[in-house]
């Protein structure tokens, strides 16, 4: 739109076609704020001829809105707001909406370095993926501060871009190039690698090329066995008359080096003594090459294990392996091994033990010379240990392989140690958004303070883009910008509050709940009435204990008065109560029970679990104890010494009432009544002597009068003197010395 010419101007109030000014753009915006239209209300104005269409109150085409208007999105079809309707620097942050401009919404080549905030206003999360490219980044911006490490891969970096001006001698290492990504398109053709900048046993076969390297790129002298791969060299890496006897190890070269067809000609051999038996490698004389009937096992000395046979796994049953027709050919003789199985982890050979039996177990055999690990068994798995072998990084040679015996595109991330390419290995503004891999520039990568607000657009953060450890401090938030609509819900904790930083007037009424309330001080609590609700004392182990107390400083405190009810931390946590001083106290816990000692000048009353009793004390004597009453005799007590009631599982009942100095006393062991005057036992039911029972009356003077039990059946006068002997049959009367009568038996 021009924005001097006069146009036809749609004026549309609150959503209906109002009228039509011709006015520029310029002239009808100074209108609208001068209200020179006399325009009430929410007005849109529309352009006529660009475009605009007005279909049940919604428009499409440019819009200019009123002063003091607003646009809303009911209004506005998809795509309608276009470069010409905005005002240059109108659009602000709180115009958009969280998370809604992306690429699509920002015209090509628009956003320039200043309107990038220098204080960290872009971060690697802002920008999207594989759209930086080389033309974007100022020659000589890109500092080693602004990579993240191990970000860089072969796919970012342009061909033969990197030269040896853009890297900082040694300052590239494997941490800073992603694994399997360094291409020989990315090192110089001239001796871009030296030995000097290859980690020590790092290069395998598999980094490089096939027939790329040359005499040219090996130093002289450098190669040796460990250096070279099994299987790798063949006749046509080999110059012709090249290798002499001096280059080759002794007994190195096995069947497979050699040619199936003559590789090996007789004039290449030394007339005396060319090859010996310990230069020849195992199976690699065939038939066709030795003479029939020629070689028997006499005619071997070989001081090493060879084992043939069958192994079978899980058998004969899951977990075991067995083994069946092995043989063992050591140093000359060969020996036939019993058929067996085990389900141990090792099986070996061991010659000062059985030449004929292998050995088991699960621990790992210290060998002998002569002896021989045979195979492991995992979970009835067999793995013949006896001719395994590996090549790895610590055969080859230290610097033995420098940069010109590798071929080119062979090494990637994974061969180039981390933290060793530097920025002082990477050419100047060579590395545009296209080289950086996707999610790779951290904080870490930013110079601090380099991106500001005006760098991120609104509604553009998200939690995604901040670091869980500490992101974002208050420094970093301008005033009062921050809503409850920012915050996910649950994600502010006490560590992240400034202490003393919030005052009731940034919380909103009803808002904090108990769950909120991590810790809370008593001293904050002021009086008040808790209605239907519960205090829940918790417990971290070896922390202390939770109680309730007054007075009292801990369980178990008989010096002060008070009471403590909680949990005790230093027992188990056991639930614990206890009120009172060291002589009138209620206690109760767990292991104990519960115990309870009241008293009034000299009474007690004493309750407890351990010993199980109550007991009522007069100061003198237990007037009343119900429980245990001695060491696992568990009964009732009543009384003193002269007069009381007792019951045990022990003694059984025993009673004894006196008055003056009568005694009624009941007892089960002995097993009697008995009323004594306070001289004599005047009648005695039960036990009356030791294993006789029955009755027993005597008068006032002691003399038995009605005796009938086990042993007697007597009834006698008081004096004695006349009395029934039923035991006998008769009855007699004595005078005090001789039986005056006799009636009955007489014998």
């Amino acid at each position: 739109m021009d924005k001097s010419t006069n146009e036809q101007m749609q004026v549309i109030i609150d959503g209906a076609p109002d009228m039509i000014v011709t006015k520029s753009y310029n002239e009808f915006l100074d209108s609208l704020k001068t209200n020179q239209l006399g325009i009430q209300g929410n007005t849109f104005i529309v352009p006529i001829g660009k475009s605009v269409n007005f279909n049940n109150g919604v428009f499409s085409g440019a819009v200019i809105t009123g002063n003091g208007s607003f646009i809303d999105g009911k209004y506005l079809l998809s795509a309608t707001i276009t470069a010409e309707s905005i005002k240059d620097a109108s659009i602000t942050g709180e115009k958009i909406a969280t998370g809604t401009i992306t690429a699509t919404n920002i015209a090509n080549a628009t956003i320039t370095s200043t309107q990038i905030s220098n204080t960290a206003g872009i971060t690697g999360n802002q920008i999207a993926n594989a759209t930086i490219s080389g033309s974007n980044i100022a020659t000589g911006t890109i500092t080693a501060n602004n990579i993240q490490d191990a970000t860089i891969t072969g796919g970012k970096i342009a061909a033969t871009t990197i030269t040896g001006g853009n890297i900082v001698n040694a300052t590239i290492t494997g941490s800073k190039i992603a694994e399997a990504t360094i291409t020989g398109s990315n090192i110089s053709g001239t001796a871009g690698i030296t030995g000097s900048q290859l980690a020590n046993a790092t290069i395998t076969a598999t980094q490089i090329a096939n027939s790329t390297i040359t005499g040219s790129n090996i130093a002289t002298g450098t190669i040796t066995a460990n250096n070279i791969a099994t299987a790798t060299i063949t006749a046509t890496q080999i110059a012709n008359g090249t290798i002499t006897s001096s280059q080759i190890a002794n007994a190195t070269i096995i069947a497979t080096n050699i040619s199936d067809t003559a590789g090996i000609l007789g004039s290449q051999l030394s007339s005396t003594a060319g090859i010996v038996g310990t230069q020849i490698a195992n199976s690699t004389i065939t038939g066709q090459n030795i003479s029939n009937n020629s070689i028997n096992i006499g005619k071997c000395n070989i001081p090493t294990h060879f084992i043939s046979g069958t192994f079978t796994n899980n058998s004969p049953s899951a977990g075991k392996v067995s083994w069946s027709g092995v043989k063992v050919d050591f140093n000359g003789n060969t020996y036939s091994i019993t058929n067996g199985n085990t389900d141990k982890k090792y099986i070996w050979w061991d010659y000062s033990v059985s030449t004929t039996t292998f050995q088991t177990s699960d621990t790992l055999p210290t060998l002998a010379n002569e002896d021989c690990l045979v195979a492991t068994n995992t979970s009835g798995t067999h793995r013949l240990v006896w001719r395994a072998y590996d090549v790895n990084g610590d055969q080859i040679q230290t610097a033995a392989i420098t940069g010109s015996h590798i071929a080119n595109n062979t090494i990637t991330g994974g061969n180039i140690a981390n933290s060793t390419i530097t920025a002082a290995n990477i050419a100047n503004a060579t590395i545009t958004g296209s080289n950086i891999a996707n999610n790779t520039i951290s904080g870490s990568n930013l110079v601090n303070n380099t991106i500001t607000a005006t760098q991120i657009q609104n509604a553009t953060i998200t939690t995604t883009q901040i670091s869980n450890t500490a992101g974002i401090t208050g420094n970093q938030i301008a005033n009062a910008t921050i809503t409850a609509s920012n915050i996910a819900t649950g994600t502010i904790t006490a560590t992240n509050i400034k202490d003393l930083t919030i005052t009731a007037d940034q919380i909103a009424n009803a808002t904090i709940t108990t769950d909120k309330i991590c810790t809370l001080s008593v001293d904050k609590l002021i009086t008040g009435t808790l209605k239907s609700q519960t205090i829940t004392l918790g417990i971290t182990d070896g922390e202390g204990d939770s109680v309730i107390k007054a007075g009292k400083i801990d369980f178990g405190d008989t010096v002060n008065s008070g009471f403590i009810l909680g949990i005790d931390d230093s027992d188990s946590n056991r639930a614990k109560f206890e009120i009172g001083d060291s002589s009138q106290y209620l206690k109760y816990d767990p292991a104990n029970g519960i115990r309870m000692r009241s008293t009034k000048d000299s009474h007690i009353i004493e309750i407890s679990s351990d010993p199980l009793k109550i007991r009522f004390n007069d100061g003198t004597y237990d007037r009343v104890l119900i429980g245990e009453t001695a060491t696992d005799t568990y009964g009732i007590k009543m009384g003193d010494n002269t007069r009381y009631f007792t019951y045990d599982t022990s003694n059984g009942i025993k009673l004894r009432s006196t008055k003056g100095d009568y005694i009624i006393e009941i007892s089960t062991d002995p097993l009697k009544i008995r009323l004594n005057d306070g001289s004599y036992d005047r009648i005695v039911i039960g036990e009356t002597a030791n294993n006789v029972y029955g009755i027993e009356i005597r008068s006032p003077s002691g003399v038995t009068m009605f005796d009938v039990d086990n042993n007697d059946q007597k009834i006698s006068t008081a004096d004695g003197k006349t009395y029934w002997d039923l035991k006998n049959g008769r009855f007699i009367v004595n005078d005090g010395i001789t039986d005056r009568v006799l009636i009955g038996r007489l014998d």
